[in-house]
């Protein structure tokens, strides 16, 4: 009669040990789905944020292009000026 009491006794232990195993399983399952969703997600977000970085980068070569253009013009401005400043005053003084 212990035995029958032991042996049940056992069984329920080792049913209740598979059910939690079980559900250890299911939820490890559901959080490597999930897993895979977010490591797709970051990926897809990296190459997002790559493509606007690159973007950006662009952005701000343009603009110091375009800046060290007009540096470059205003020089040239200011020189052609002086000649012809320098042109009058010398038409001036004949």
């Amino acid at each position: 009669k212990k035995l029958e009491k032991w042996t049940a006794r056992h069984s329920e232990e080792v049913d209740a040990l598979d059910i939690a195993l079980l559900q250890l399983r299911n939820k490890l399952d559901e959080q490597q789905e999930k897993f895979v969703t977010i490591s797709q997600q970051h990926a897809a977000r990296q190459e997002l944020v790559q493509v606007l970085q690159e973007e950006a980068d662009e952005r701000d070569r343009e603009q110091t292009m375009r800046l060290s253009q007009n540096k470059a013009a205003l020089i040239i401005q200011q020189w052609w000026r002086k000649i012809l400043l320098l042109k009058k005053v010398h038409k001036t003084a004949k």
